[in-house]
């Protein structure tokens, strides 16, 4: 179980071998609000610490 304040490591949806940041647990609040949209129970709510992987634009 994932608490706030720890780290996680997050993957890319394109290569989930692939660790594109590392990110620490802000809300584990299933009714916290992205886009006017509640999250929900399976999502959490992160702040990023360390970009790992550039982004391709």
């Amino acid at each position: 179980m994932f608490q706030v304040g720890d780290e996680v490591f997050l993957k890319s949806i394109l290569n989930s071998t692939e660790t594109v940041t590392r990110a620490r647990v802000q809300s584990l609040d299933p009714n916290y609000l992205v886009g006017g949209t509640e999250i929900g129970p399976e999502w959490r709510e992160v702040n990023v610490q360390v970009p790992i992987k550039k982004m391709k634009t």
